[in-house]
Parts: structure tokens; sequence; C-alpha cells
């Protein structure tokens, strides 16, 4: 049982830190996105296997992006804080992606006899990929605005 617990929370931790870095990453983009003449190319979605990589990237963009718009120290500022939140809570979701790794490998290994490494990585692999497109899925436009229908439908039931 208590296997299942840590193997559980480990990758709770790794999917809900890699969607903190999501949305701090989103909030720095909507500062850029309000620049106007952003002539540089955006950074691949590819490099959302390498987060850390990806966050320098996004980095060097949008810097140059501001300098182009000689933007006040303020949106800077703005920019910084929003860069290293997401850094920080990608750093956090390697952690917790790198702990999930080993308590899978203890739940396959304690239950699993014939197969274990193949089993193993198979379900680090669908594991994995659930949790960054939970992340991407949580952040999506689509979500957002289905969100805010939501909440919109239930208030018109409460004034009703």
């Amino acid at each position: 049982m208590t296997t299942l617990l840590e193997f559980g929370s480990a990758w709770l931790i790794f999917t809900f830190s890699l969607y903190q870095g999501l949305l701090e990453l989103n909030e720095q983009l909507s500062v850029v996105r309000e620049q106007k003449g952003q002539s540089e190319k955006k950074v691949s979605p590819w490099l959302w296997l390498l987060p850390p990589l990806k966050v320098r990237n996004e980095k060097k963009r949008t810097l140059k992006i501001l300098a182009e718009n000689n933007v006040s120290r303020d949106q800077l500022s703005k920019v910084i804080g929003f860069l290293d939140k997401a850094t920080g809570w990608f750093y956090v979701a390697l952690g917790g992606w790198l702990l999930a790794i080993a308590e899978t490998y203890s739940l396959v290994e304690e239950h699993v006899e014939e197969h274990t490494i193949l089993i193993f990585v198979i379900v680090l692999i669908l594991l994995t990929g659930m949790g960054i497109a939970n992340g991407f899925y949580r952040t999506s436009d689509k979500r957002k605005k289905k969100a805010l229908m939501e909440l919109e439908n239930q208030l018109q039931q409460l004034n009703k």
C-alpha cells in the first residue's frame, strides 16, 4: 500500500509542478505578445521534451522581442520574475519525475515477475506522456473557454 501511495504522489508532484511551470511561462508569453513587431521565430514545441532548454530558448526569444520594443524596466522585471518561477517549477517537475521513475520501478518490480524492464519502460512512457498532456490541456485556450462557460452557466443558475 505504501509503495502505491509513493508512486501516486511522485506522479502528482511531476504532473502538477509541470503544470505550474507552464502557467508561469504562459504568463510571461502574454507579456511578450503585447509587444509589436515580433520578428523572432517561435521556439519549437518539441523542446518541451527538454524543459530547461525550452525555457532558455523562450527567454532568449523574449529578450530579443523586448529589446526591439524598448520596454520599460517594470515590464522587464515582470518577465524575469515569470521566467524565474517557470524555471523553478520545471526543476521541481524534473525532481518529481526522477522520483516517479524510482517509484514506478519499485511498483513494477514488486508486482510483475516477468518482463519487468519492458513493462517499466512502457508504464514510464505512458505516464510521462499523460503528465505532459495534462499540463498542456490545462493551459490550453480550449480548456480555459470550456471552464469559463461552465462557470458562467453556474453563475446564471445561481442568479435564477
